[in-house]
């Protein structure tokens, strides 16, 4: 406990952890192309815009 001008205020109890089980992995997008990979969906599509742009899309799109 800490006290501040005559106060006395209790130490905040640490934040909950969810539990591993419910922890889900952060999403990956990878580039079809080259591999690379994204964190965002939209990282990719600027990616593929500009590095991409004169390649053909790859099979099955």
């Amino acid at each position: 406990m800490g006290k501040l001008i005559g106060k006395t205020y209790a130490t905040p109890a640490p934040a909950a952890v969810a539990p591993a089980a419910a922890v889900q992995p952060p999403a990956v997008f990878a580039c079809p192309h080259c591999g690379k990979e994204y964190k965002t969906e939209k990282g990719l599509a600027d990616h593929i815009a500009k590095e991409h742009a004169d390649a053909p899309a790859p099979d099955g799109e």
